[in-house]
């Protein structure tokens, strides 16, 4: 590493060529972050699935249709 860096300089601003690469990933990186999905919660899951006629997640709350706990929970089978 013998050579120096370049420099660009813009009015007041000077900043090296790798530094500069390095802000624009990080920028980058940032608006993808920001535009990507976010993931399902557990209950829209449990409505996708309940729509789609298929079991939804066992989230071991009540039952909703009874309002009673869920007894299944922790017990093992066997």
């Amino acid at each position: 590493m013998e050579t120096p860096t370049t420099y660009l300089q813009w009015g007041f601003l000077v900043i090296s060529l790798p530094n500069l690469m390095l802000i624009l990933g990080m920028i980058v990186v940032f608006v993808v972050a920001l535009l990507a999905p976010f993931p399902a919660e557990p209950d829209d899951l449990d409505d996708e699935a309940a729509a789609a006629g298929q079991p939804g997640r066992d989230t071991g709350q009540q039952d909703r249709s009874s309002g009673q706990p869920d007894r299944s929970v922790g017990q093992r089978n066997g």
